[in-house]
């Protein structure tokens, strides 16, 4: 993996009101995803085509063709003082694959999106 971000997008409802000089806007539900960019092999696109575990038969395009819900947890490291860090937890589904490769640099590389169902679970 090269790198990772956490979204959590809020989403804004907006309305104009005649009797009001400012737009009115309430909260909604949010958006929440993860978004990483990943070093691929043939396996770990692929998968195996063998075995148990779904992940590994499949690979994470296969995941991501059948629209497979996953569990994914993250965990976001020890805090400054010693501490143990955050675990964020949830469902997602595998999107936004586009593998690439260049001559600067040999190695298959993809940007995924785990597309979260529902809410994050911070523990």
């Amino acid at each position: 993996m090269q790198n990772i971000t956490v979204n959590n997008a809020n989403d804004v409802f907006t309305w104009t009101q005649l009797d009001e000089e400012s737009k009115l806007q309430i909260p909604t539900t949010a958006t929440n995803s993860i978004d990483l960019n990943v070093v691929l092999d043939q396996t770990s696109f692929f998968g195996s085509g063998s075995g148990t575990d779904v992940a590994i038969n499949k690979g994470i395009f296969g995941l991501s063709k059948d629209k497979l819900l996953v569990a994914f947890t993250l965990y976001l490291g020890d805090t400054s003082t010693g501490g143990a860090g955050k675990t964020l937890t949830g469902n997602a589904y595998i999107t936004g694959l586009a593998p690439t490769v260049s001559a600067d640099s040999p190695v298959w590389v993809s940007p995924v999106t785990l597309t979260v169902t529902g809410n994050y679970t911070v523990s």
